[in-house]
C-alpha cells in the first residue's frame, strides 16, 4: 500500500539491499561522488568527502568559459599533485605572426579603400564603366594567376 509508511518503508529497504547489497552498514552516511561521476538531476551530494579536493564543473552551454577554465585548473593540479611540471606554452612567435598578419590586411584594406575612392571621386559616377573596370580587373588578375 503506498500510502501506508510501514511498507514504504519496507520498500525502500528492500530496494536497498537490491541496490547496494546485504550489508547496510553505511546508512545514514550519505552518497557522495568520490569516485566522480555525471549528476544531470538537481541534489543535495556531498562534495570533497573526507576533506579531499574536488573540483566541480559545469557541462551547461551557457557556461562553457567557466567549465574550461576550471578544466584547466584541473589538469595543474592533478599535474602538481603527480610531481608533473605543467607544460606551458610560449605564442610569442605566432602572436607576433598574428600581428603582421593584422597589419598586412589592414594595409590591403586600405588600398582598397583608396582604389575605390579615386575611382568614384573621378567626375561622374559611371557604374557601368566602374563594373567594367572591376571585371577587367578581376580577369587580369585570373590571367596572372595562372
Amino acid at each position: 500500500d503506498i500510502f501506508n509508511g510501514y511498507d514504504n518503508l519496507l520498500s525502500a529497504i528492500s530496494y536497498i539491499k537490491a541496490r547496494y547489497g546485504e550489508g547496510m552498514s553505511f546508512i545514514g552516511e550519505g552518497h557522495g561522488y568520490a569516485n566522480g561521476g555525471l549528476v544531470s538531476n538537481h541534489q543535495i551530494a556531498q562534495i570533497a568527502e573526507g576533506n579531499k579536493p574536488e573540483m566541480i564543473i559545469p557541462l551547461d552551454s551557457m557556461k562553457s568559459a567557466r567549465g574550461f577554465e576550471l578544466l584547466g585548473k584541473t589538469a595543474v593540479a592533478m599535474a602538481a599533485r603527480d610531481g608533473q611540471q605543467a607544460t606551458t606554452v610560449d605564442n610569442a612567435e605566432t602572436n607576433k605572426k598574428l600581428d603582421t598578419l593584422i597589419a598586412l590586411m589592414a594595409q590591403m584594406v586600405g588600398i582598397n579603400q583608396d582604389q575605390l575612392n579615386s575611382m568614384l571621386s573621378g567626375g561622374s559616377r559611371d557604374n557601368h564603366a566602374l563594373y567594367q573596370q572591376m571585371a577587367q580587373d578581376t580577369a587580369m588578375r585570373k590571367y596572372q594567376s595562372i
